[in-house]
């Protein structure tokens, strides 16, 4: 199609996401720069002229009836169309304010970050959350659980709609809640949130919107819609055709509960974003605990309404709590402070150890003692224990049915089964069964009529049992059956992973997780990765001594402090995990792959034997602000050597000279969280400055590793599309490695251009 048949398709399809179900829109050309479309809506003719910057541009610009001129943005916004103010009002009714917030710092991650400084998070994602100019814009916020990123989204975009009504800002953000929603699409759950604002129109038309900057999503569960690769494929393709459709345009503001699955989404889109109607860009931002200081400011907030003497006192006993050593990692974590606060206002917490197992016991034996009474006697109607297992119940429901939601109807039928099981009848019965839906640690779900856990950190909590007791039968079919449910969070598996070593042998367990695999006759790999993480939970913080493992996957799940002593990891796979405090002495990794792991030269041993740099591809390094990525073979020789790999030697490589290399490892890294690239970008500047780099951007072009492309984006802009994914390039220095022809001639080529001084 030419230039003006593009246009006309592409405005088309926006006016269509507005028009009456099967209506037909028109556009006609009404000189070089001026189309008139038109189209029924409501019923009504309308008609407008839309108008272009250039002859070449794919999307109109301004929008033209009678003598008033406006921008497509505003027209798109405006009460005859998505009637954006209406979201923006009732977006503020739907989510309440939160007294006293406190906000979050943060740090921006990778190569734009210049300072490694933390940052005020609102000021921060407020300044990235730009509309993307031939690129769009994915703001990539991480945060582990119970650091409050659902609380900052929401604060967030509450107080956005609050500007949008004041005329303070021009783009109105959407909250979309992806979060336990059983294989999550994006579509779907832009249209549950459209709903519960009452817009008034489909989830189609967030695009047009979105893609013109009148809207930015900001999407609470991504990782839900990232997935893995195989059961999450349908999830995933919502993601990448509702990223397609932006063409390069608009934001995209995401949060997941780590790093890994920042990772794991530029690795996917590598191959699922690739095509040239492609552009985006990632900016990473990692949320942190509160600070000292942080802490002390809420306590205060939340105690000012208290005498002196009891702010003192409680103060004093919060400090006292959050600073026990087996509370190190989790002491500054908002979720854990307001809960403490929350529970320490009635009396003292009970006595244990773990803070969050403290917390659990202090709400179950609230909810047991003051609330669920009989309504005859005045008595408890349950036992701490019986309570404990209807939520443990409610956690095995939702894991069974792939969701982190259930009716109220549903949690009162497991309240009435429970119930007579255990021996209530009657009165005690009846009382259960209503109220338990609304008891505490749970909470209104975002469904219609539905109960979810208050935190995801209460659902991994309970979730323990039911794996626990499976897990302890010791056999591997009912295992593989439970794992092969979904995702398994990484709270859950690091729980009964420590929960379960205390009580059975170490050996025996592994070897019904790896049997559990090989048993496995449907989603193979989710078994393997829950599989994986339930191990972790065994090891991490633990010395074992002879274990041996095989066919497992190691993904997010925390290792820890985990030191293995002549350990044996047969056919794994290391998928994106922490290994900076982990220690493998005198061990073996026959057959397995090492795929972006994070490690830390001054703390990660990986004495593993059995291992060639080509089972490495990619590796992160620890920094004191972040993670520096290595790609090249003898990049990361020079840094697995230094955590004491065995034999890490790189041979058989094509013969380029190191600082063409490094240059090409510069690039692959700017790659990593974009496909396209401009000479103009800042971060582009000392590649762009090396003597070198026009002959490399010739080979990468030549070779076909990389694309021109032209855009309209602030005037025209000329970006460098890659076409493969940046960890495969530098994998291609290796003659033998399993890549593309593209990549082979790139680097044939470079051998050719630029041979090394030392073959000189």
């Amino acid at each position: 199609m030419n230039s003006e048949e593009i246009f006309a398709s592409n405005l088309s399809k926006d006016l269509a996401a507005f028009a009456d179900p099967g209506a037909e829109v028109q556009v006609l050309p009404a000189s070089e720069l001026e189309f008139r479309g038109s189209w029924y809506q409501d019923g009504k003719l309308r008609s407008f002229t839309f108008t272009r910057a250039t002859i070449d541009s794919s999307w109109p610009d301004g929008v033209i009836q009678g003598q008033t001129r406006t921008s497509y943005r505003s027209f798109l916004s405006g009460a005859g169309m998505a009637d954006l103010r209406g979201i923006a009002r009732n977006t503020i009714n739907v989510i309440s304010a939160l007294p006293n917030y406190v906000t979050l710092d943060a740090n921006l991650i990778g190569e734009h970050d210049e300072t490694g400084e933390s940052l005020d998070s609102s000021t921060l994602i407020q300044s990235l959350a730009e509309p993307g100019d031939g690129r769009t814009n994915v703001v990539f916020i991480t945060a582990d659980a119970g650091v409050g990123k659902t609380s900052l989204l929401r604060h967030l975009v509450r107080s956005k709609a609050i500007q949008y009504m004041e005329g303070a800002s021009s783009s109105l953000w959407l909250y979309v809640d992806a979060q336990g929603r059983r294989l999550a699409q994006l579509d779907e759950a832009i249209a549950a949130e459209l709903d519960d604002v009452r817009a008034k129109i489909p989830y189609h038309a967030s695009v047009p919107l979105v893609r013109s900057g009148a809207l930015v999503l900001v999407v609470d569960g991504f990782d839900e819609l990232i997935g893995s690769v195989g059961s999450y494929d349908e999830a995933f393709s919502s993601l990448a055709n509702f990223i397609s459709d932006l063409d390069g345009y608009g934001c995209i503001i995401a949060a997941a509960r780590s790093t890994y699955y920042e990772q794991e989404f530029l690795t996917r889109s590598a191959s699922s974003l690739g095509s040239l109607a492609d552009s985006w860009i990632l900016t990473a931002v990692r949320l942190l605990d509160w600070s000292p200081e942080k802490r002390q400011q809420f306590i205060q907030q939340h105690t000012s309404a208290i005498a002196d003497i009891a702010h003192e006192t409680i103060n004093q006993e919060i400090e006292t709590i959050l600073q026990a050593p087996e509370v190190k990692d989790v002491g500054y974590k908002p979720f854990f402070v307001s809960r403490t606060l929350d529970l320490l206002s009635d009396g003292p917490l009970p006595s244990g150890s773990g803070l969050l197992e403290r917390l659990v016991s202090a709400y179950v034996s609230r909810e047991v003692e003051q609330k669920l009474r009989s309504p005859i006697n005045g008595a408890p109607i349950l036992s701490e224990e019986q309570y404990r297992l209807l939520l443990s119940e409610i956690a095995e429901e939702m894991w069974l049915q792939e969701t982190r939601e259930l009716s109220s109807t549903s949690v009162r039928e497991i309240a009435e089964i429970i119930g007579s099981t255990i021996g209530l009848s009657g009165d005690g019965l009846r009382e259960v069964v209503e109220r338990l839906p609304y008891n505490a640690l749970l909470s209104r779900g975002s469904l219609p009529g539905s109960v979810a856990f208050e935190h995801d950190i209460f659902y991994s909590y309970f979730l323990t049992e039911p794996l626990s007791r499976v897990w302890g039968q010791r056999s591997e079919v009912s295992l593989e059956r439970i794992l092969r449910r979904g995702r398994l969070p990484e709270e859950a598996a690091s729980l009964v992973g420590k929960i379960m070593r205390e009580r059975n042998n170490t050996q025996a367990l592994l070897d019904v997780l790896c049997k559990s695999v090989l048993k496995s006759s449907g989603d193979r790999e989710q078994v393997s990765r829950n599989a994986g993480g339930l191990a972790a939970g065994i090891l991490a913080d633990n010395e074992t001594s002879g274990i041996t493992v095989s066919n497992l996957t190691f993904g997010d799940a925390p290792f820890g402090q985990a030191t293995v002593i002549r350990g044996s990891f047969k056919d794994c796979s290391f998928v994106g995990t922490n290994l900076t405090t982990a220690a493998f002495i005198n061990s073996e990794a026959n057959g397995s792959t090492f795929d972006r792991i994070i490690v830390d030269i001054r703390r990660t041993r990986l004495e593993l034997h059995g291992l060639q740099i080509s089972n490495f591809n990619g590796l992160g390094i620890l920094t004191d602000s972040a993670e520096e990525w290595r790609f090249s073979p003898r990049a990361i020789q020079e840094s697995l050597a230094q955590c004491g790999l065995p034999d890490a030697h790189v041979e058989n490589v094509y013969d380029v000279r190191a600082d063409v290399v490094d240059t090409l490892e510069r690039l692959c890294r700017l790659y990593l969280r974009t496909n396209s690239l401009t000479e103009d970008d800042t971060l582009m500047s000392r590649i762009v400055a090396n003597p070198f780099w026009k002959g490399i951007l010739s080979a990468l072009v030549a070779s076909g590793t990389v694309e021109f492309e032209t855009k309209q984006a602030s005037g025209r802009k000329v970006f460098i599309k890659r076409t493969v994914r940046p960890q495969d390039i530098l994998l291609g220095m290796q003659r033998d490695s399993p890549v593309s022809e593209t990549i082979r001639d790139l680097w044939q080529i470079l051998e050719s251009e630029f041979p090394s001084i030392e073959s000189d």
